[in-house]
């Protein structure tokens, strides 16, 4: 439905194209939309990478069982989400580290592709400034930040790559942005976390230009 062109993996879940489908805006010319599965924005080595990230997800559930039992959970209970955040924003940069997460780089990259660096670009779910680095890294330099997470903005902000940084719930709408007023969306890791991916997904095509991108990725473990 609508003009939007979608750019999936070979192992994207139908879910994922009816839901954007499902959006039915009309109003864009070709909003091109990328899916990644397990975290991991991927691309000519996507078998390897996603069998990378079902193997370090497994042993990190093994050796943290507890302390990151909630990850397992994906509650999508803002208040609790926020929470969950608060308490790992010092400590969650080391620990992607450790478990090899490439999704913002390889985000960074593919809009990189698509998009020059005079682009404008909403962070939703910033988290700690990762795809924020990332796409600093890649020349970018108007760049909003958006979190449900008081302290990681906060380190958000300490990362300089970012023109304004906003506390907000995205699962709250309508965003306090203007119609088209973003050349593209990047929502990395943030998908778990949502309720109503129909309604986040209309109020990203709202606030993104025609002919924008939207680059974003799942957990597929949480589609089947």
């Amino acid at each position: 439905k609508g003009n939007i062109t979608i750019f999936k993996d070979e192992g994207t879940p139908a879910i994922i194209c009816e839901t954007i489908a499902d959006t039915g805006i009309r109003s864009q010319d070709a909003l091109l939309v990328y899916y990644a599965g397990h975290g991991f924005m991927h691309g000519s080595k996507s078998s390897e990478l996603l069998l990378s990230m079902k193997e370090t997800t497994a042993k990190y559930a093994e050796q943290n069982s507890l302390r990151y039992s909630w990850l397992k959970e994906a509650s999508t209970i803002s208040e609790d989400v926020a929470a969950y955040y608060d308490d790992w924003a010092e400590k969650y940069n080391d620990d992607l580290k450790s478990w090899e997460y490439q999704a913002p780089v390889e985000a960074a990259t593919l809009l990189k592709k698509f998009m020059p660096e005079s682009g404008k670009i909403l962070d939703a779910g910033c988290g700690t400034g990762l795809t924020g680095n990332a796409l600093k890294g890649m020349g970018y330099k108007d760049i909003t930040g958006i979190d449900i997470s008081e302290k990681s903005i906060l380190l958000a902000q300490k990362t300089g790559a970012y023109s304004r940084l906003k506390q907000f719930d995205l699962q709250k709408q309508p965003f306090p942005f203007k119609k088209s007023e973003f050349d593209a969306v990047n929502c990395i890791g943030v998908l778990t976390y949502i309720k109503d991916p129909k309604s986040l997904f209309k109020e990203f095509c709202r606030i993104v230009r025609p002919s924008g991108y939207i680059v974003f990725s799942h957990r597929e473990d949480l589609l089947k």
